[in-house]
């Protein structure tokens, strides 16, 4: 619940003035081909279905500067997920964490995402990991086990390149293929890129704790958000990877 999310930018449909322009078209102008057959960031920008679906996007190539290539992460990327997040601790406020975790730390916190029902993915180009995201239970009251937070990172290099809109898209597939109904985002109040992008991916702004959080010599809010997948199944599930 501390770790607020910092996502890259994406181009705005709206600016088209109209309301029937073509939502697929649009997407891969912007992002290239969706490799597994799913529309996943097209589907976004006309909201949330209200089915539970168990497609996935496994990667995304991008027009431009680089291909991207989405996937789930593994114990190889914890350096440069690490590195990325502290970066964050030390210069930023999407996090307000305080202090820089140890690879230690991080190893501890992967172990704890081996549940693929907490799915964590990055975002990779020809350099190397760019960005990552995952999902978080709300809580471990049964009760709460529809609901995840998203959380999302981009290195310095891979902002306002579409790596945020590519990761919140593929982490709404995971969200759907195990099952879960709301995807909730906390937000330092601030973060107008990741404000937006979460509107344009169907979230809806539920609230503000005020002075909620202290960082910088500032004290900060935080904006709550949130997104309905649509009634589920009744169960989750592992999703398949194919």
């Amino acid at each position: 619940m501390d770790e607020k999310i910092h996502a890259g930018r994406h181009r705005d449909p709206r600016k088209y003035g109209q309301d029937n322009y073509d939502v697929l078209a649009h997407c891969l102008e912007c992002y290239g081909t969706a490799v597994s057959g799913q529309r996943a960031l097209a589907r976004a920008f006309t909201g949330p279905r209200n089915t539970a679906e168990t497609g996935r996007v496994h990667s995304v190539s991008m027009t431009a500067p680089t291909a991207l290539k989405i996937r789930h992460a593994n114990e190889a990327d914890l350096e440069a997920v690490n590195r990325i997040y502290n970066r964050e601790i030390e210069h930023g406020t999407a996090t307000w964490d305080l202090e820089p975790w140890t690879i230690e730390r991080r190893r501890v916190w992967w172990a704890e995402h081996s549940d693929p029902l907490q799915p964590v993915i990055v975002a990779e180009d020809g350099a190397g990991v760019v960005g990552f995201a995952y999902l978080t239970l709300m809580s471990r009251k049964a009760g709460w086990r529809f609901t995840r937070e998203d959380t999302i990172y981009i290195d310095e290099r891979g902002r306002g390149q579409g790596v945020g809109a590519a990761l919140l898209g593929a982490l709404i597939e995971e969200a759907r293929a195990i099952g879960v109904r709301l995807v909730v985002a906390s937000i330092t109040s601030t973060n107008e890129v990741s404000i937006r992008l979460h509107r344009r991916f169907g979230f809806e702004m539920v609230g503000t704790l005020r002075n909620a959080g202290y960082k910088f010599g500032e004290w900060m809010d935080t904006t709550y958000m949130q997104v309905d997948l649509g009634v589920t199944r009744g169960e989750l599930r592992v999703a398949s990877s194919e």
